[in-house]
């Protein structure tokens, strides 16, 4: 890659404008627009970031990948430490990804795979948002020392996780109770200023807001909205109680009844279910899934779902 200089030509005559282009030199294909103070942090300098990262830690390299059209990069590392959980078996991750279109950072961040279904977490610590951030700037070489203390954090994350999880997997819990709650977190729809609860649809409430509505094209367009919600709600419901029934969830008698089998069946949706639409060619949809699942809205539902669970079994 190489970062080339852009003008505007007027009357003739090239005015740089002050941006640069990120160009991919196999390709020519232009990554993105980024200012003067931008630098080119390469695929090999990637690796070689993370090699300063997990040093002597006993991390092994497992996978990398590139998105889109090479604009996004991220390595995965393996670290030594694997957690067992009620029989399962945990693997813990450092996540390295930067970008070579000018629109993030350069991030390391823990990650976790339960391997009898290949769902992942991604736990923050309450004290940290996740992971360690780093600018595109020519000081980034520098920045390994701060980056190093992602390892503390993914080891510290681990541990924190481990403690919670082994928790869930004690703790019995009203399975359907937690998935209906779950559900009202990932549909958020409201319809006359009510909030759509799976307690509103059962006890008649939001039925009753309905009804109320004067306007008779108001109340048509309501009735069509809400049939399409319960629809949607059922069909994700049916998925995350057949996952919930089987033997890697609350089939196993070691987690039967618990926060952790719950927990994992929604996990397990979010990363697998083809209730969840991506948009795009099958590349795309593929590619969308990916971020979802470990960095975007996926993810963001997990961790929701995890401290849900958490609350309920307090």
């Amino acid at each position: 890659m190489e970062k080339v200089e852009q003008y505007v030509y007027i009357n003739g005559r090239a005015i740089p404008t002050g941006q640069f282009a990120i160009v991919r030199k196999d390709t020519a294909q232009v990554l993105g627009s980024v200012g003067g103070r931008y630098r080119i942090f390469t695929n090999e300098e990637s690796f070689d970031f993370l090699d300063g990262v997990v040093g002597d830690g006993g991390a092994q390299y497992e996978t990398a990948g590139a998105l889109g059209k090479g604009e996004k990069v991220w390595l995965l590392a393996r670290m030594p430490k694997a957690m067992q959980i009620a029989g399962d078996e945990v693997l813990n991750y450092l996540m390295f990804s930067t970008t070579h279109d000018g629109t993030g950072t350069i991030k390391v961040f823990p990650t976790n795979v339960r391997t009898v279904c290949q769902n992942t977490y991604r736990m923050a610590l309450a004290t940290r948002s996740g992971g360690i951030s780093i600018r595109h700037t020519n000081n980034v070489k520098n920045k390994v020392k701060v980056a190093q203390k992602a390892l503390g954090l993914a080891n510290e994350a681990a541990d924190d996780f481990q403690e919670k999880a082994f928790h869930l997997a004690g703790t019995q819990i009203e399975a359907q109770e937690y998935f209906s709650t779950v559900l009202d977190h990932v549909m958020d729809v409201t319809i006359a200023d009510q909030k759509v609860t799976g307690k509103g649809l059962d006890d008649g409430s939001i039925l009753k807001t309905i009804l109320e509505i004067q306007d008779i094209e108001a109340r048509e367009s309501a009735e069509k909205k809400i049939n399409r919600v319960i629809n949607r709600r059922e069909k994700l419901l049916e998925d995350i109680l057949e996952r919930h029934e089987t033997e890697r969830n609350n089939g196993n008698p070691k987690i039967a009844g618990t926060a952790w089998a719950a927990y994992n069946a929604i996990s397990e949706h979010i990363d697998h279910s083809e209730l969840n639409i991506y948009r795009g060619g099958e590349q795309e949809r593929m590619e969308s899934r990916f971020e979802s699942v470990l960095t975007g809205r996926g993810d963001e539902v997990k961790q929701t779902a995890f401290q849900m669970a958490l609350g309920q079994t307090v």
